[in-house]
């Protein structure tokens, strides 16, 4: 009897052993859980809010991690074809190698991706971000070694809502971080004109990005405040209640900050398909020496000072309806005009443009003819086409004002 007693509560503290561990199985160390299948593992951590998630992890299974290192996509997309989740598209071999954050988890958005989320995933060829992610950890994507195109809706940790001057968060590298690794090229990055540069490891396949989010201005805002310790602080106190004071400010999306891209040279094409972007910052593509072609979306006007300079890949460009170009824009981008090997060197168009600042197409020495608007004032700077030795027609500028030579030291007739 003693015996049998004895086998039973063994059994029974197994049991509960077992238990414990099935429990453990399903929560990481973060206290977040973990959605699995038996090839792609997603581990989620409940964020402080309690309405949403952060996508903490990601990986692959062990036999698919060997198809994948193969470069066997079919056979991996029928590997991940076996454990789809209901309402998912069955995977092709180049589906199988574009990762979607996903939007939600138990219901929830997910609005965040940890550091080293999606680290060394080495056969992702796109990468899509969703709109519902506000927040990108550093290092999220490092490693990424054959990634070719990836979609964001801002550029570095988060859209700030304001100018962000001093910090190295809103560099495009900051979510590939600084770990060298093959595959990947280190681009050196400012965050503006004072700051020491860092180098970041991007993908040297990434070619491709596309930006979803806007710059504008979004509105206004008024905060109550109080005065406490010599500082600031909100309130929930009634207006007019004595101490209590209010501060109205403007709010903005600023998806692609100044300095952005600034020394990403691997990318040969970045769209910005933002529902507005009424602003290029200053210095938002400046060295990007891969960088082909660029089209401005319809509702750019403003394109800020050395946003392309020395972007010197760069042969076309679509000014669209941008009215204002900064000094220094478009300086040293010396292919500026090839449109391809066999016709070379056409003119640009600023038919929108009536202000052009001081040396703005400085050192573009493909440029042969420079196209103004027909009719109305054009305010031309100093020396915009300085160094154009190509440069031989302007048209419609004959109402140009100038405050100085603005070309060769003379100006050129239609």
């Amino acid at each position: 009897m003693k015996r049998l007693f004895g086998i039973i509560t063994a059994l029974s503290l197994a049991a509960v052993i077992a238990t414990g561990l099935t429990a453990c199985g399903n929560n990481n160390k973060n206290g977040g859980s973990k959605s699995e299948t038996s090839t792609r593992n997603f581990e989620y951590t409940l964020n402080s809010d309690k309405e949403s998630y952060t996508l903490s992890g990601y990986s692959i299974s062990a036999e698919a991690k060997t198809l994948a290192d193969k470069n066997d996509y079919e056979k991996l997309a029928e590997l991940f074809n076996k454990t789809l989740k209901e309402g998912e598209t069955e995977f092709t071999a180049e589906t199988a190698r574009t990762f979607t954050v996903p939007a939600t988890y138990k219901d929830l958005p997910v609005t965040k991706i940890a550091t080293n989320a999606l680290a060394n995933l080495g056969y992702i060829k796109k990468l899509v971000v969703t709109s519902a992610v506000k927040e990108i950890g550093q290092s999220a994507f490092s490693g990424l070694s054959s990634l070719e195109e990836i979609e964001l809706p801002f550029v570095g940790a988060k859209d700030f809502g304001y100018l962000d001057l001093v910090s190295n968060k809103k560099c495009f590298g900051y979510i590939f971080g600084t770990s060298e690794a093959t595959g990947l090229t280190s681009c050196a990055q400012v965050y503006n004109d004072n700051a020491a540069s860092t180098s970041y490891y991007v993908p040297s396949t990434l070619k491709k990005v596309t930006v979803t989010g806007s710059n504008k201005k979004l509105g206004s805002e008024t905060i109550k405040y109080e005065i406490i310790d010599g500082k600031k602080v909100e309130t929930d106190k009634e207006e007019g209640t004595e101490g209590v004071y209010t501060d109205t400010f403007d709010t903005y999306s600023f998806a692609v900050q100044p300095y952005a891209f600034y020394g990403c040279t691997t990318i040969e094409n970045i769209v910005l398909s933002g529902e507005t972007v009424e602003k290029i910052w200053q210095f938002t593509f400046k060295n990007c020496s891969s960088l082909k072609s660029f089209e401005f979306p319809a509702t750019t006007a403003e394109v800020g000072e050395g946003a392309f300079d020395d972007c010197s890949a760069l042969t076309t460009v679509d000014f669209g309806s941008v009215t204002t170009i900064g000094k220094e824009a478009f300086k040293h981008c010396n292919a500026l005009g090839k449109t391809s090997f066999i016709s070379e060197n056409p003119s640009i168009t600023l038919t929108a443009v009536t202000d052009l600042g001081d040396n703005a197409f400085e050192g573009c020495t493909s440029l042969v003819s420079v196209k103004f608007a027909a009719s109305g004032a054009i305010t031309i700077g100093k020396e915009a086409f300085l160094d154009c030795s190509s440069l031989s027609k302007i048209e419609g500028a004959d109402s140009a004002t100038t405050g100085a030579d603005w070309i060769k030291g003379t100006k050129i007739d239609s």
